[in-house]
């Protein structure tokens, strides 16, 4: 239920597409290619943008998730550098944002920042 950007992960389960195109796996707000599929376990790659959310399953129409959040660990020689980080972006919001939430909401494989105002 851990690991980096890059790690392989199996996804056991029943009723899954054998055919990994037919499988859509998010883990957080990020979308995780499907490697292999049977009818009783997926693999999946962790992709950069992953954050500490439910991994979801969806096939056949039908939704699935489960309960505990994957938690992206961070591969670190003793101190946070700033190499690690992409660039500061600014956005502006309404006067009163409430919300704030992350999801890959068109499918391009990266987090998109949906605020309630």
């Amino acid at each position: 239920m851990s690991g980096p950007v890059g790690t392989s992960v199996t996804i056991t389960g029943s009723n899954f597409n054998p055919s990994p195109s037919a499988n859509i796996v998010y883990i957080g707000a990020a979308r995780a290619p499907v490697t292999a599929a049977s009818a009783t376990s997926l693999t999946v790659t962790i992709p950069a943008g992953t954050s500490e959310d439910a991994v979801t399953v969806t096939t056949g129409g039908l939704t699935a998730w489960f309960y505990k959040p994957f938690v992206v660990t961070f591969a670190d020689p003793g101190q946070f550098q700033s190499t690690a980080f992409s660039n500061r972006v600014d956005y502006t919001t309404g006067t009163g944002p409430q919300t704030i939430f992350s999801k890959d909401i068109d499918g391009d494989g990266k987090s998109d920042l949906i605020v309630a105002d």
